[in-house]
């Protein structure tokens, strides 16, 4: 799991509260925010 967390870009980790997080994990999940290489098809992060 840590793995996955360092993945994520800057913007992402530090959104200002759980519903901007989902935004901005949503856009980074599916390729719309540049963060270098992130692979969406091994094993996705779950956020519910």
């Amino acid at each position: 799991m840590v793995e996955k967390w360092n993945a994520l870009n800057n913007e992402v980790v530090t959104a200002q509260n759980v519903h901007n997080f989902k935004e901005k994990l949503d856009k980074w999940r599916h390729g719309d925010m540049e963060t270098g290489y992130h692979d969406l098809h091994s094993n996705p992060i779950q956020c519910k």
